[in-house]
């Protein structure tokens, strides 16, 4: 680096320099390509901004139908609950070691475990999201609720089973060896 600095300036930027109108040029052009240096990075900005607020909407409106539904309060109470657990854990076994279709089962039981899927569906859905690229506060929300909904499922041994079966996330969404925000290194499987 100090070679270049002391080696001679070549013989047209000493005429450029002595020259006003040509130093007037040099400028000009130097401020046009710092002007596009500069836009170029407020677009990016822009754009990193952008993406990460329709990430937090993302996360947004995931937290708030997993509240808001009847459907996830149910299944909340099928999975925090041991007595209501019992209920569904030999359909969740067998679903989860065969495919076995849901018909076989009363409407009461379709309709506990439609609860589970829609669940699943939104733990599916926030760990394909991924808590990396969440804001601070939503990070520590993704951490917390969702921290203990993944721990209420792995407790859990048929519905763990089921989730891992059914509601990894996608081949291709995972990319290979990155850490599964929810599972771990396991990438749900």
């Amino acid at each position: 680096m100090t070679a270049l600095l002391c080696m001679p300036m070549p013989a047209k930027w000493a005429e450029a320099l002595a020259d006003p109108a040509q130093l007037g040029q040099l400028a000009a052009n130097a401020g046009v390509l710092l002007g596009g240096i500069a836009a170029l990075a407020t677009l990016t900005l822009v754009a990193i901004r952008t993406y990460n607020n329709q990430v937090d909407q993302q996360f947004d409106a995931i937290f708030n139908d997993f509240w808001k539904s009847d459907k996830a309060a149910l299944a909340r109470d099928l999975v925090t609950y041991d007595d209501q657990y019992q209920k569904v854990r030999a359909a969740l076994r067998h679903m989860a070691h065969e495919d076995r279709e849901t018909e076989a089962y009363d409407e009461h039981m379709r309709g506990d475990i439609e609860a589970i899927n829609y669940f699943c569906a939104q733990i599916a859905r926030v760990d394909i999201l991924g808590s990396k690229r969440l804001s601070k506060r939503r990070k520590a929300m993704f951490d917390r609720v969702f921290g203990y909904w993944v721990a209420e499922i792995k407790r859990r041994d048929a519905l763990n089973a089921y989730y891992r079966r059914y509601w990894t996330p996608p081949i291709g969404v995972q990319k290979a060896n990155t850490p599964c925000p929810i599972w771990g290194n396991s990438g749900g499987s």
